[in-house]
């Protein structure tokens, strides 16, 4: 996946300053500069700075330019996205928390891709960082030997994973209680009536795969046999990349062969799976929830502007901002005191016109 051409800019002004070349309080390439240097143009390259000054990297004095700043903590945060769906509010949180203990953060993206992942990576760990919040991309099919995960333990710094985990004994992970709000879900549809119940899941994310298991044992629970023909698993990226694509028919073959077997009711692994099945249903003269009641995940505010099919989808709170606060109160636990722990946010389910 190709690099963003203002990243590309703030990667160059981090090495400068990781290389020694720029130090705190010396005055950062000029707009014009930059602009020539990588043959862009000066709204890109003010798009990038200004994304440095607000992460606590560059002050900018009017009048004078922009300069490195001075700052007494400094976290490093590797998401996999900066200003969609659910993302948002976890970095709100994360900055509002960092702010308090008179720190800044310089925030990179993976888009859930490795490949740019580990680029990201390497560009902040090559930082002064005091500390890394990271995000694994496609966290379900890692290995236990991941070099990129190997990279950031040879580094030495203190780091905490969030949402999804890869096997470390020095690291803290923060997770939503997938298991339990998919089974919180699944009591809700069965105290409504519904007795075929069929899952859609992301298999290449960690909680794609908790949120499966969470299903598969609320089903269990109720002695609902889980039917391999009425569950579909899909990689995020069929979901996210290619919204009218392949997936997208699968997805409404999925659909009518699951209905047609006696399903009433799915449950998804996030809100934009579930907007999806809502879209598809309504275009195969299924109603919602009359025909086929469906559940969310994450109960996000924002859906990349999409008109919602329903009012309100029933879903499970995912406490964006309360991780990311306590990502980094956790990190600087663990930095102290020197051990590690998985936290779970608690799970609640928020009830919609789509059940």
């Amino acid at each position: 996946m190709s690099q963003p051409k203002y990243q590309a800019v703030q990667y160059y002004i981090v090495k400068l300053i990781s290389d020694g070349i720029l130090m705190p309080g010396d005055r950062a390439p000029s707009e014009n500069e930059l602009a020539e240097l990588f043959g862009i143009s000066r709204q890109t390259v003010r798009h990038a700075l200004a994304v440095m000054v607000s992460q606590g990297v560059l002050n900018r004095k009017q009048g004078s330019g922009t300069y490195v700043a001075h700052s007494t903590k400094r976290i490093g945060v590797c998401i996999k996205y900066l200003d969609t769906y659910i993302f948002p509010d976890i970095i709100r949180g994360i900055d509002d928390k960092l702010k308090e203990q008179a720190g800044s953060l310089v925030l990179m993206s993976s888009r859930n891709d490795t490949e740019l992942e580990r680029s990201s990576l390497e560009s902040l760990l090559s930082y002064q960082l005091d500390g890394l919040i990271w995000e694994p991309a496609r966290s379900g099919v890692r290995s236990e030997r991941d070099e990129t995960l190997a990279m950031i333990m040879r580094s030495g710094i203190p780091f905490v994973m969030i949402n999804g985990s890869l096997p470390c004994y020095s690291s803290s992970s923060i997770l939503t209680n997938d298991r339990e709000g998919m089974r919180q879900l699944i009591d809700h549809l069965y105290e409504r009536g519904h007795k075929r119940i069929a899952g859609l899941f992301c298999s290449d994310m960690a909680q794609g795969l908790r949120r499966y298991h969470g299903f598969r044992m609320g089903l269990a629970a109720y002695e609902i046999k889980a039917m391999e023909e009425e569950t579909l698993l899909f990689e995020e990226s069929q979901l996210t990349d290619d919204p009218d694509g392949d997936f997208q028919e699968a997805l409404r073959i999925f659909l009518i062969d699951v209905v047609k077997r006696g399903v009433t009711a799915v449950c998804c692994y996030n809100d934009m799976a579930a907007q999806a099945v809502i879209r598809i249903a309504g275009d195969i003269g299924l109603a919602v929830p009359q025909d086929l009641a469906v559940t969310g995940f994450d109960a996000a505010e924002r859906l990349d502007g999409a008109a919602n099919s329903v009012s309100s989808l029933t879903s499970v709170i995912h406490p964006c901002a309360e991780l990311g606060r306590a990502a980094v109160t956790e990190l600087f636990r663990s930095t102290r005191e020197r051990n590690a722990q998985v936290i779970e946010m608690p799970a609640a389910v928020i009830y919609g016109a789509s059940t």
